[in-house]
C-alpha cells in the first residue's frame, strides 16, 4: 500500500502542477480549451503509464479515474479519445502481450501466468487470450517455443 500513496501523491502533484500551468495560462489570455485539453491529455498519459507499470494488480476503471480526479465518463472519454482504444481494451492488450512474453520465455504454467498479469479468472483469461492473438494459451505456447527452438 505504501507504493500506492506515492503514486497516488505524484499523480496529485501533476494535477496541482497542470492546474498552476492553467491558471497561469488564463491569466496570459491562453484559451481556456486550449489548455484544458493539454491539461487532460497530460493527465491521461499518467494515467496510462500507470497501467503500463501496474497491470498485474486489481485497476479498476473506477479506481484509475479517482486517481486522476476525472469522473468516469470523463475518464472514459478522454482516454478513448487520446488513444484510440477504450481503457479495459488497452489493460487487456497490455496483459495479454506480457502474458505472451511469459508463455514464451518461462515454463511457467498458464493458470500462474493468468494471474501473475492481473486475471483472477483463467477462463476469462483464456477467452481474452484467444481473442487478442488468435490462438489458444496451448497452441501459442507450442508454436512460438518451437519457433524459439529452432533458431
Amino acid at each position: 500500500k505504501g507504493g500506492e500513496i506515492d503514486i497516488i501523491a505524484k499523480m496529485g502533484e501533476t494535477v496541482v502542477f497542470a492546474e498552476v500551468k492553467y491558471r497561469k495560462s488564463l491569466e496570459n489570455g491562453a484559451p481556456c480549451e486550449a489548455v484544458d485539453i493539454r491539461k487532460q491529455k497530460r493527465i491521461i498519459e499518467t494515467a496510462k503509464k500507470y497501467i503500463d507499470e501496474h497491470y498485474s494488480e486489481n485497476i479498476s476503471l473506477a479506481f484509475l479515474s479517482e486517481l486522476v480526479y476525472m469522473s468516469i465518463s470523463q475518464f472514459t472519454r478522454t482516454f478513448k479519445k487520446e488513444f484510440d482504444i477504450s481503457f479495459l481494451n488497452y489493460l487487456n492488450e497490455v496483459r495479454i502481450k506480457q502474458a505472451c512474453t511469459l508463455l514464451i520465455s518461462t515454463d511457467t504454467p498458464s493458470n500462474t501466468i493468468c494471474g501473475m498479469v492481473g486475471y483472477t479468472s483463467y477462463s476469462y483469461f483464456s477467452k481474452k487470450f484467444k481473442q487478442y492473438t488468435g490462438l489458444t494459451v496451448v497452441e501459442y505456447r507450442n508454436k512460438y517455443k518451437r519457433l524459439r527452438l529452432a533458431e
